[in-house]
């Protein structure tokens, strides 16, 4: 396995597009903040898509792993940026854009240090061109969540950039609205040009490290603010007897497991938490009638849940923090053990067989593959665990692995253009089913036999606002498919064997 930049977790993912020059781009072969931050956001247990027409640098990845779209253009004004972004961001759609943009302005300005001039005209025609940035990606995204970041240092223009830094921080509450905020992110303050850049201007590691945790601290305080109370579907699962479970979660902490009927409806349902710092990401369901919650805190911790038949909690394990890994899913087999998948950041995954009550029965490491990160877990009617892998370039491979973790086999599929894979079920006949997702919003299913071949297959949408988050199946061979959408609804698909819509049923917003 060799790789590139890295495809997102499944979960309800964040659209986060980067936009600003070379700072925001890369320079000279270093990855940018970006980087950094993909880190400290893949580590906290966000999902997120870094979004923009851009990639690695002018178009080449840089060699790191990570997701590298972004919208920085080297040596760009805000005025050349003007009347590009909001075409952009109609094509990007993101939810939260990173803007640091002025400095190419300052350097071509006319202010000097030496005699202390500021060149207040060209940083007021800056200040202006910033103002209507915004409202061009307000345009696009009428909701959308503007980190507006004060300017880094450089060898020189300080008193200039001072100036402009002043007037970016007058804007941030000027621009903000409840429907479309603007946060102000200080990148000047600690951040030395001496220190933190190469050349003067471009960060060095120790600057992008910098700048990502400023922007880490914003994003985190954005998506929390968002969140207030309400929850987004998180994942479904179907047990072998098709009884349907779908877990709520919420940033704040707190979690609903629901048990649907076949109708549809919601039979039985139970609130948990708040928690703080945890978040429900992920149900899994087994013979026993019981389900398996996986949680996630910010500091690297995972809990795993065993809930009863009426969803009430019967026992808990936390385990971690164990630094640089993040659990990343979770899977019930036939033998009632759990099955934990966990991700680090070389490309390495960890597997756990977990016997009830939460003591771990056995783990192994399978890697590092760089460029790769293993996406899901499933457990099919043998017992055998199949995981599925995301690779830089767009390919994937679905392994099979024995219940004493051994390798079996693996199969190698695309690359497809603009799709990625994003989660996997396993039937108890032991077919899996894949879960596909474009950029478009289209959505793919694929059934493949236990040895890998593609038996059937079909796509559905786009689907204005909506996102396909997950699969499961249950005894009867229909795959269930859950949709979230923009404004916190769920939907529960029902797909016959052929893969035509059986049913569909539609769930809140919370």
């Amino acid at each position: 396995m060799a790789g590139g930049a890295w495809a997102q977790p499944p979960s309800a993912t964040i659209r986060i597009m980067p936009l600003g020059d070379s700072i925001t781009d890369s320079h000279n072969g270093r990855p940018s903040y970006r980087y950094p931050l993909w880190i400290n956001l893949f580590m906290g247990g966000y999902a997120v898509d870094f979004v923009g027409s851009r990639y690695g640098h002018q178009g080449q990845a840089v060699g790191y792993n990570f997701d590298q779209n972004h919208e920085g253009h080297n040596f760009f004004r805000a005025d050349q940026v003007l009347p590009n972004v909001q075409n952009w961001a109609q094509a990007a759609q993101p939810d939260v854009v990173l803007l640091h943009l002025g400095t190419n302005d300052v350097f071509q300005s006319d202010g000097n240090d030496a005699s202390g001039y500021v060149d207040t005209a060209t940083n007021i025609q800056t200040i202006n061109e910033l103002s209507q940035i915004i409202d061009r990606l307000r345009s696009a995204r009428p909701n959308v969540k503007v980190l507006l970041a004060t300017l880094i240092g450089a060898f020189k223009y300080k008193l200039q950039t001072q100036d402009l830094n002043g007037r970016i921080s007058a804007l941030a509450g000027q621009k903000n609205t409840s429907a479309s905020p603007v946060y102000l992110v200080d990148q000047w303050q600690g951040f030395d040009p001496a220190t933190d850049t190469y050349d003067g201007v471009h960060p060095n590691e120790s600057g992008e490290r910098k700048m990502a945790d400023k922007w880490y601290a914003a994003i985190v305080t954005v998506l929390r603010n968002a969140a207030r109370e309400s929850e987004t579907a998180q994942g479904l699962s179907v047990d072998p007897l098709n009884r349907v479970r779908l877990l709520w979660g919420s940033a704040r902490g707190r979690a609903d497991l629901w048990r649907l009927s076949d109708f549809g409806g919601v039979e039985n349902g139970v609130s948990f938490g708040p928690y703080a710092g945890f978040v429900a990401r992920d149900i899994a369901a087994g013979p026993d009638s019981r389900g398996r919650a996986l949680w996630t805190h910010d500091d690297g911790r995972a809990a795993l849940w065993e809930t009863d038949s009426a969803n009430s909690l019967r026992t808990y394990a936390v385990y971690g923090p164990y630094p640089g890994w993040r659990a990343v899913d979770v899977a019930l087999g036939p033998d009632i053990k759990s099955r934990l998948v966990w991700s680090y950041l070389d490309g390495t995954a960890g597997l756990w067989t977990v016997l009830p009550g939460g003591v771990v029965e056995g783990a192994t490491a399978f890697g590092p593959y760089p460029g790769w990160r293993v996406r899901a877990v499933s457990t099919g009617g043998d017992n055998k665990m199949r995981l599925l892998w995301n690779e830089a370039g767009g390919q994937v491979s679905l392994w099979t692995v024995t219940a004493a973790h051994a390798l079996e086999g693996s199969v190698l599929y695309g690359p497809f253009a603009g799709w990625e894979a994003a989660d996997l079920a396993t039937a108890p006949d032991n077919r899996s089913y894949l879960l596909w997702r474009h950029t478009n919003g289209s959505v793919g299913v694929w059934r493949v036999s236990a040895g890998g071949a593609i038996e059937d297959s079909a796509s559905f949408g786009p689907y204005a606002g909506w996102s396909g988050a997950s699969v499961s199946v249950g005894g009867d061979n229909k795959a269930r498919l859950l949709w979230t959408h923009t404004d916190g609804r769920a939907n529960v698909w029902t797909l016959t064997p052929g893969f035509a819509i059986e049913s569909q049923h539609v769930h809140g917003p919370r």
